[in-house]
């Protein structure tokens, strides 16, 4: 009931609209598995060929590399 609530709430405040919302629905239910196979490629490709790009401080990229040498060990 509570999720109900918050979803609801959130969904006021960033004033999406009925509309909006069962658009949405309606193309996650007709996502079909040739879709499904076509966003795979999209991302072997981007993980292939694809450049990340991040906007952060100094303080956060050094902790972000400190973190993933940490993590790939």
């Amino acid at each position: 009931m509570l999720t109900t609530f918050m979803s609801c709430l959130v969904q006021y405040l960033l004033g999406f609209k009925d509309e909006e919302r069962q658009k949405i629905r309606e193309e996650i239910f007709s996502t079909s598995l040739k879709d499904f196979k076509e966003f795979v490629d999209a991302m072997e490709a981007v993980k292939d060929k694809g450049v990340v790009i991040a906007v952060a401080s100094p303080k956060d990229v050094d902790a972000a590399s400190k973190e993933h040498l940490n993590s790939s060990k």
